[in-house]
């Protein structure tokens, strides 16, 4: 291989890596939810040693995370920490809001509402999205003491108005107990 050839690749590489960096939607992968325990947001819960808080994502937050703002989903941040001695599962949450409870959105429904394009490169940023939204999107899940998750949770805008309520269900997996969370939050 000629100097010549090793050359034109190296910077090919490097204008490669530079446009995918500069790219919302590559930068978004790098980026996590911002760590803080249920009881640092702004409404928690705390049972038995399970701390349980929801927050709301603004508009700058979901373009950090997610590489643009998502317009048809009202987005909440849920975190869950478990100070008890034993291990516990975070069995099922769910949303409701100004007509009852709320059906949680799809996540094809929230790549397409992102809409990152066509193309080569649109299919290239949809596949970063869709990991990256799975990632990041609140699953049930076992805890192990002094463990922290967090996720996102995604409501489609007609069925949620300012103000909405979660129920989130922790069960002891030591023994067959359940506890149960009921937070309100508001949204913009």
């Amino acid at each position: 291989m000629s100097l010549r050839l090793i050359a034109l690749l190296t910077l090919l590489a490097g204008g490669i890596t530079q446009s995918a960096l500069a790219d919302d939607y590559a930068a978004a992968k790098t980026q996590d939810i911002k760590f803080r325990e249920g009881s640092f947001y702004p409404t928690w819960q705390e049972e038995r040693g399970v701390e349980v808080g929801v927050d709301n994502f603004g508009k700058r937050e979901q373009r950090r995370l997610f590489g643009k703002k998502v317009d048809k989903f009202k987005t909440i941040d849920v975190a869950i920490t478990n100070n008890s001695p034993v291990r516990i599962l975070l069995s099922e949450f769910e949303v409701f809001g100004k007509k009852g409870k709320v059906e949680l959105a799809d996540l094809n429904a929230v790549v397409k509402d992102i809409d990152p394009g066509g193309g080569e490169k649109g299919n290239y940023r949809m596949s970063i999205l869709r990991n990256e939204l799975a990632k990041k999107t609140l699953k049930a899940r076992p805890i192990n003491p002094g463990e922290t998750i967090q996720g996102v949770v995604f409501i489609p805008k007609k069925q949620i108005d300012k103000n909405g309520r979660i129920t989130i269900a922790v069960q002891n997996l030591r023994q067959l107990a359940y506890l149960e969370f009921d937070l309100s939050f508001e949204v913009d």
